[in-house]
């Protein structure tokens, strides 16, 4: 529930930004090898090379598979190959190591220029990718390869995600554990998700964009975010965005009881965000957030009895006492904005940062 950014900054990266560009050129580098100073076969800049020529060329085989066996959409889909390749291959690395906001730059570029019926089609406001679409998002930009490869691996213990909460929900926890030795070359496994924040059937070419892919929970991934289409306008983007900038939680009496409410900070328009996974109907209820409201009314005893220190370290254990650490604890923006809230005495405020 804060930028990537600031997480970095609590595990001692000093310039968190400077160290994600050398992140994301160090990714462009080992999905674009070099031998003598030429392309690796499996190169991303060479297969892509090898597809255009094919399409260029109306190669029966290209153009009955991925073409509908129509040449004129062959010739189209060799263009947007030629158009990642030309001015060495500019566009391809951008489209691997862009910002969010050049990517949304990207995709309006390729919309202009390239019709979307050869990326998916739509029924029922439903996207289907077609057979180039599979071809980019399943071949050429392979998310399941990356997706197991000591690449992504890599890139996630270099983001200190070796045991963090969820940066779109806040509260399931993700991790990087060790496997048996022997069971596999690659030594860890990471129990999370990574969400395209831009649809793959959508733009199937942004499938392996290094932040098109957030790192979440399967919760929000597979049982909320779906298909729904996310843009930096409408919805927080975790390496650019804090949720923790545009939204509090509080507790609050209703008719039905207590409950936890999730409100927008002023007038922004990121709503869409809590809507779209659910936050406020996952956190409603949570017993652990409630029970905080109820322990903090225990404060007159602790009070009576002169150890309100004693107050301050069980209200605050588990609770991020700087803003930067707020993933490494479940419920920790929740618990810092409803500590906040309840806490009349200001006992807790001055501990949490």
């Amino acid at each position: 529930m804060i930028k990537i950014s600031l997480h970095l900054e609590s595990k001692g990266k000093l310039t968190p930004e400077a160290y994600l560009e050398t992140l994301a050129e160090n990714y462009w580098k080992d999905l674009n090898q070099k031998i003598n100073g030429n392309y690796t076969e499996n190169a991303l800049v060479s297969v892509i090379e090898n597809y255009r020529d094919q399409a260029l060329a109306l190669d029966p085989d290209y153009v009955d598979k991925y073409a509908n066996n129509d040449g004129f959409i062959s010739l189209i889909q060799g263009d947007f190959f030629d158009c990642m390749l030309e001015n060495s291959v500019s566009l391809l690395k951008k489209i691997i190591v862009s910002e969010p906001a050049g990517l949304e730059s990207i995709k309006a570029q390729i919309k202009a220029e390239f019709p979307d019926e050869i990326f998916f089609t739509t029924s029922k406001s439903t996207k289907t990718q077609t057979e180039f679409g599979r071809l980019l998002s399943e071949e050429i930009f392979n998310y399941r390869k990356f997706r197991s490869s000591k690449i992504c691996l890599d890139y996630l213990g270099n983001l200190s995600f070796e045991e963090v909460y969820c940066p779109y929900c806040g509260y399931e926890l993700l991790e990087l554990v060790e496997v048996s030795p022997g069971d596999t070359d690659i030594p860890e496994k990471a129990l999370l998700d990574l969400d395209h924040f831009f649809s793959k059937a959508e733009f199937p070419y942004l499938s392996i964009s290094l932040f098109n892919l957030i790192p979440c929970c399967h919760k929000c991934n597979s049982r909320y975010k779906l298909t729904k289409e996310f843009s930096i306008t409408t919805h927080v983007h975790p390496y650019i965005d804090s949720f923790e900038d545009y939204f509090t939680f509080s507790i609050q009496t209703t008719p039905g009881g207590r409950r936890i409410f999730v409100d927008p900070v002023g007038q922004n328009k990121k709503d869409n965000m809590v809507r779209d996974l659910g936050i406020d109907k996952r956190y409603k209820k949570k017993k652990d957030l409630l029970m905080l409201e109820t322990d903090y009314n225990s404060i007159s005893r602790y009070q009576k009895n002169g150890t309100i220190e004693e107050f301050v370290k069980y209200m605050l254990k588990n609770v991020p006492r700087s803003r930067s650490e707020i993933l490494c604890e479940s419920f920790g923006k929740a618990k810092r904005d409803i500590l906040n809230s309840i806490d009349v005495f200001n006992v807790l405020k001055p501990h949490i940062n």
